[in-house]
């Protein structure tokens, strides 16, 4: 099974993100947040293939006692190359770093060597949108003058289920720690 560690979160940039993803579907931009059930708006830390989430949970529940909410600022919009998805650029805090230092060093084991998510590729973001064809500008337009602040409160391990067309078709939460 697939499955990704993010963090969540708090209530006020959770909301600011949806009402952004709302906007942006209103306009038929794009759908990205409506696009699989049970989406949030979050920062991936990790991804891992994995038979069984037991092991796991156990290194989670030990690392994450370490850490406590984490203060996050999306200052500007960015584009993947070779890519039509947006996003927010997250600053790159000393806290968010070790945060996502902890974890890797702590799930060496389970994580996918070449995955997005490593040290050395991780880009922090928020996705904003998706599969835009030619309408990145039109999206960027709406979103460019936020600047988005807030906290990361949560940590959750989620299993994605089957994929069609590279997109999941829903998570599943398998374990959260609230910080």
């Amino acid at each position: 099974m697939e499955y990704a560690l993010i963090g969540c979160f708090n209530d006020a940039l959770d909301q600011e993100i949806r009402s952004i993803w709302r906007l942006l579907k209103e306009k038929g931009l794009s759908n990205y947040g409506f696009e699989v059930e049970g989406k949030s708006p979050h920062i991936s830390f990790a991804d891992f293939v994995l038979d069984g989430s037991v092991e796991i949970v156990q290194v989670l529940d030990e690392i994450s006692k370490e850490h406590k909410p984490i203060k996050v600022s999306f200052p500007t919009v960015k584009q993947f190359l070779d890519s039509t998805t947006l996003y927010f650029e997250c600053d790159r805090s000393i806290e968010l770093l070790k945060v996502h230092s902890d974890f890797h060093n702590s799930l060496r084991k389970f994580t996918l060597d070449e995955s997005y998510y490593v040290p050395k590729h991780w880009k922090p973001h928020a996705t904003i949108a998706s599969r835009l064809g030619g309408s990145c500008e039109a999206v960027r337009e709406i979103v460019q003058p936020v600047k988005l602040e807030g906290t990361i409160v949560k940590f959750v391990l989620i299993e994605m289920s089957e994929r069609v067309e590279g997109i999941p078709q829903g998570f599943k939460e398998i374990w959260s720690k609230t910080l």
